[in-house]
């Protein structure tokens, strides 16, 4: 008897967690298959839910969706442009998003902005679950998703349980999005003292292979695609001269453009943080941007 109960009970269990699974993949499949760009789902996977062309695009994580004001460099550069950037995200994702901005069409010059924990193993192995709600539906996220985790994963991602995860939280908030420039806001007021802020480790981090797979990735899919790509190290206080100089010789190495502009800012007023502009100083950086570009 006891043992039939348990049956029913484990029954029953399963019977539920399928329900739910089947009630997660209805409801939020077509969400992020097409996700509106007003929410954070929108704002995050922008190399799904942005279908329009563009002759510059932006590359990278915070401080690309920070720093580079799109519609402000269109005004002044004519151009079509779009930024892609996504915090907290490394080279895997903004070659997703060069892939799409390619297929999208027009586009003439791609700018990356770096930094070292982009090709670094947390960025990469923490971070990779973020695309897995496009697993079965991008093939390129599939072998990412692979090449990090290994392809035991294929047998989990038949539940949306783990291919959404925490994913559907990204649905919750609403987000300003200014063709992909989220804007941080301007105080008026200087930053604490500095002092009392943490500043980037200066040691010689360890790069992940895959990550700089992918970078190599990037530079190889410019070259055959035409496309003039600019790795930038925009405005921090908060980056070591070490760790300005690692960055200068691995794009050395590789043979791609690289500006250094990580000192270009150095007024705290104009920072969110040590390491992000607010929007105040995003507006006299990409002023910077602009002039080099049409000297360039």
């Amino acid at each position: 008897m006891k043992k039939n109960k348990f049956l029913v009970y484990l029954l029953t269990v399963i019977i539920g967690v399928i329900v739910i699974d089947v009630i997660f993949r209805i409801i939020f499949t077509p969400i992020f298959n097409n996700p509106p760009i007003n929410t954070k789902a929108g704002a995050t996977y922008k190399f799904v839910s942005y279908n329009e062309s563009a002759n510059i695009i932006v590359l990278g994580a915070s401080r690309a969706s920070h720093h580079y004001r799109s519609e402000q460099m269109e005004d002044s550069l004519g151009a079509e442009v779009y930024n892609y950037g996504w915090d907290g995200r490394c080279v895997l994702y903004q070659y997703l998003c060069l892939i799409k901005g390619i297929k999208n069409g027009g586009l003439k010059t791609a700018i990356l902005d770096i930094s070292e924990p982009q090709l670094c193993d947390e960025w990469v192995e923490e971070r990779i679950s973020d695309l897995y709600p496009y697993y079965w539906k991008n093939d390129t996220v599939k072998m990412m998703v692979d090449e990090v985790n290994g392809k035991y994963k294929k047998l989990l991602m038949l539940s949306s349980l783990v291919q959404y995860n925490s994913q559907y939280l990204n649905l919750i908030a609403k987000v300003s999005d200014e063709k992909g420039y989220i804007p941080l806001p301007y105080t008026g007021n200087p930053l604490d003292t500095l002092e009392n802020q943490i500043i980037e480790d200066s040691q010689e981090r360890e790069y992940n292979s895959i990550a700089l797979k992918y970078f190599d990735k990037i530079i190889t899919l410019c070259k055959v695609h035409n496309v003039r790509l600019i790795v930038c190290l925009s405005p921090s206080l908060g980056v070591s001269k070490e760790t300005e100089k690692r960055m200068q010789d691995l794009c050395n190495q590789k043979g791609v453009e690289c500006w250094n502009l990580t000192d270009l800012i150095n007024d705290p007023i104009l920072f969110s943080d040590i390491n992000h502009l607010n929007d105040k100083g995003a507006e006299l950086f990409t002023n910077y941007i602009i002039e080099k570009l049409k000297l360039n």
